[in-house]
């Protein structure tokens, strides 16, 4: 395992986080000495400072970037094309039907139709 985490080493090393995380930290829990350690945030990975050990796992970040949440110039008329989409495939469910009942497939329709007969008589007296 050294040799793996000589590696890592030398990764986190060569890929420089951007400046926007240079004081972004991660609380770890080290999985082979099980102590809890505040380290620099990486994309890589996080070394425990007790053991040297990369076997690690995020327990929390702190000061971290923020990004904006609403969408930016042009994103929102890509949202509203996504929610059309929904519209069309629910006309092509219509559709289908409509072709069934062409297609003397009504078996939907026929159980509304007598319904809607039965309140036409029922209207006219």
């Amino acid at each position: 395992m050294t040799d793996y985490f000589r590696e890592l080493d030398f990764l986190v090393n060569l890929n420089r986080m951007p400046e926007e995380y240079a004081n972004s930290t991660a609380l770890i829990t080290c999985h082979d000495c099980e102590q809890r350690s505040t380290v620099p945030y990486h994309f890589i990975g996080h070394k425990c400072t007790n053991c040297n050990s990369y076997n690690t796992v995020i327990l929390k970040t702190e000061n971290m970037p923020s990004y904006p949440i609403a969408p930016q110039d042009g994103e929102g008329a890509s949202h509203a094309e996504g929610e059309g989409e929904e519209d069309e495939e629910e006309d092509e469910g219509e559709e289908g039907a409509e072709e069934n009942n062409q297609n003397g497939n009504s078996s939907t329709n026929t159980g509304n139709s007598s319904a809607n007969e039965g309140q036409e008589r029922t209207e006219q007296q």
